[in-house]
């Protein structure tokens, strides 16, 4: 999990630091979108064991 964690972090990150207007809602905004990328993404790839519901019990 830690991983998956890892991942949606670096590109939250990098998106984050692309632009110059850096804003708390900017953060939470990414995050969102590429979690939710990441969930979905998991619940359709069989090969990672992730299923939406899984993903959601994530704290």
């Amino acid at each position: 999990m830690k991983s998956l964690y890892n991942e949606i972090l670096c590109e939250v990150q990098t998106a984050v630091n692309a632009t110059e207007n850096y804003s708390p809602e900017l953060l939470v905004r990414e995050l969102l979108i590429h979690g939710s990328l990441s969930a979905a993404v998991s619940a359709l790839d069989e090969c990672d064991n992730l299923s939406t519901q899984a993903f959601a019990l994530l704290h």
